[in-house]
C-alpha cells in the first residue's frame, strides 16, 4: 500500500510539474496543443524515471522514513534521470521537439516536487502510523526486531517495553501485558503467537481489542519490516498455511514465457562474447574453459548447469573460498560481473531455470545444510533462478550455515510473496548490481 502510494504521488508529480514548467515557460496557463505535443514524449521520460527511482530503492521502507537517505539517494536518482532526459531528447530524433528552456524549466520544477513530495510523505506516514508497543517474545528474532525498532523511528513504531514470556508465568504474563499496556497509554501488543504462553495471554489480548489496542502477530511485523521470514518463529502450521499452496498456474505459465522471451535473444545476444570468455578462462591457467555441476532444482530434482570456469578447482560440498575453492584472477572478474553464469541462459530456456527465483545449490552444499537447517527443502518448491531476493538483499555469498538460514529467510519471503512487481524489483535492482560491480 505504502509503495502504490509514493509511485501514485511521484508520478501524479511528475505530469503536474510538466503543466508548471509549461505555464511558467508561458507566463500563462499552458496552451492545450503545448501540453498535447509534449505529454508523450514526457510519458516516455516519467514511465523511465519511475523505474530509475526503482532500481536506486526510493521505494524501501528505510529510505521512504530516513531523512538522511532520503536527501542522498533523491539527489544521486534525480542526477540520473538529469542525464536521461538530456540523452532522451538531443540523441533520439523520433520527438518533434528539442524542448531546450521547457525541459531546462522543468528538471528544476520536478525535482523541488519530488523533493517536497517524500519529504512531506515521510513525515506524514512517521506521525500517522507511530504506534507505541509493548513487545512480547523471546528468541533472536524478538531481540532484532526490538533493537532495531528502538534505535529509529523508520517505520512507525516505539517500543515502550518489552516483556520475555519464559521468564513470566503464563497468568502473570497476561496480568503483565494488560498493566504494561494501560500504563504506556500503548496503542498496539506485538506477540508471539506461537509461543506457548503468550496464548495464555489470548483472553487478555480480546479484552485489549475492545480498548482499541491492536494486536500484531510478532512473526507478521518482522517479516513486514525485514522483508524476510522469521525461522525460529515458523511452525509447520505457518508452512501448511503459506506454502501448501505454491502454485500459481497463471503466474507461473506467463513467468515462463517471459523466461524464454527473455532469456533467448540475450543468449544469441551474448553468444558473441562466449569465445572472447573462454579464451580469456583458457589462457589464465590453461585449465578448462567450462564446469558442468549438479545442481539441485525444483522439487529437489538434480539439474546440470554449465557456467565458465572461475574457481581454481571446483570442490563439491564446500563453500567458495573454503580449501582450495578459491577464485582465478580472471574467475574473480567473471564472478563480479556473472559473466561465468552467461552459459546458464541456456538452461532458462530449456526449464531448468527461472530468470527470478532461489539461487540452486550445488548437491553437496544442499546436503550439508539440509542437516542443521529445519525446513530448507522448502525453497525447492519453486523453480530456481539466476538472480533472486536473496542475492539483492545479502552483502555477500553465504559461506556458513548461519548466512545459509539468513538466506533460507529471504528465499521463504519469496516463494511467499512472489509476484511480477517484486520479479520486476528483484530484476532491477539485479541490474544494479551489475552496473555497479558488486555483483555476487
Amino acid at each position: 500500500m505504502r509503495m502504490a502510494l509514493l509511485l501514485l504521488g511521484d508520478t501524479a508529480l511528475f505530469y503536474a510539474a510538466l503543466l508548471a514548467a509549461l505555464a511558467i515557460r508561458s507566463a500563462s496557463f499552458p496552451d492545450p496543443a503545448a501540453f498535447t505535443d509534449h505529454i508523450a514524449p514526457f510519458s516516455i521520460l516519467i514511465i523511465l524515471w519511475v523505474v530509475v527511482f526503482i532500481i536506486a530503492g526510493l521505494y524501501d521502507q528505510a529510505t521512504v522514513f530516513s531523512k538522511k537517505k532520503l536527501l542522498s539517494n533523491l539527489a544521486r536518482t534525480q542526477s540520473v534521470n538529469i542525464v536521461i532526459a538530456v540523452f532522451f531528447f538531443y540523441l533520439i530524433p523520433y520527438f518533434s521537439i528539442t524542448p531546450k528552456t521547457n525541459l531546462f524549466i522543468y528538471l528544476i520544477v520536478s525535482s523541488f516536487f519530488i523533493l517536497g513530495w517524500r519529504l512531506y510523505i515521510g513525515r506524514f506516514l512517521r506521525r500517522a502510523e507511530l504506534i507505541r508497543a509493548v513487545l512480547v517474545g523471546s528468541g533472536a528474532e524478538a531481540k532484532e526486531l526490538y533493537e532495531t525498532l528502538g534505535k529509529n523511528d523508520y517505520y512507525g513504531f516505539h517500543i515502550i517495553e518489552r516483556l520475555y514470556p519464559h521468564k513470566i508465568e503464563p497468568k502473570a504474563l497476561a496480568r503483565r501485558i494488560e498493566e504494561s499496556v494501560l500504563a504506556g497509554k500503548a496503542n498496539a501488543v506485538v506477540v508471539d503467537m506461537g509461543h506457548e504462553q503468550c496464548r495464555e495471554a489470548l483472553p487478555v489480548l480480546y479484552r485489549l481489542l475492545f480498548r482499541g489496542v491492536e494486536v500484531i502477530d510478532l512473526d507478521t511485523l518482522y517479516e513486514s519490516v525485514f522483508e524476510r521470514i522469521p525461522l525460529s518463529l515458523v511452525r509447520h502450521q505457518w508452512f501448511l498455511e503459506h506454502l501448501s499452496q505454491s502454485s500459481r498456474p497463471v503466474y507461473d505459465t506467463l513467468k515462463r514465457s517471459f523466461d524464454v522471451i527473455i532469456a533467448l535473444p540475450l543468449l544469441v545476444l551474448f553468444a558473441v562474447l562466449f569465445p572472447f570468455a573462454a579464451a580469456t578462462v583458457w589462457v589464465s591457467d590453461r585449465g578448462p574453459v567450462l564446469y558442468r555441476h549438479e545442481r539441485v532444482g525444483r522439487g529437489g530434482a538434480s539439474i546440470t548447469l554449465f557456467k565458465f570456469r572461475s574457481l581454481r578447482r571446483n570442490r563439491e560440498g564446500i563453500w567458495p573460498g573454503e580449501g582450495d575453492n578459491v577464485p582465478t584472477r580472471v574467475g574473480r572478474v567473471l564472478r563480479k560481473t556473472r559473466l561465468d553464469e552467461l552459459p546458464q541462459l541456456w538452461n532458462v530456456v530449456r526449464g531448468d531455470l527461472s530468470l527470478i527465483g532461489p539461487r540452486p545449490d550445488t548437491v553437496g552444499i544442499a546436503e550439508r545444510v539440509r542437516k542443521e537447517v529445519p525446513y530448507y527443502d522448502a525453497r525447492y518448491l519453486i523453480t530456481p533462478g539466476l538472480s533472486g531476493w536473496a542475492q539483492i538483499k545479502q552483502e555477500t555469498q553465504p559461506q556458513s550455515i548461519e548466512e545459509m538460514k539468513v538466506r533460507l529467510s529471504y528465499d521463504l519471503y519469496y516463494v511467499k510473496n512472489r509476484s511480477f512487481i517484486l520479479d520486476l524489483v528483484i530484476a532491477l535492482r539485479t541490474v544494479k548490481t551489475l552496473l555497479s560491480r558488486t555483483g555476487r
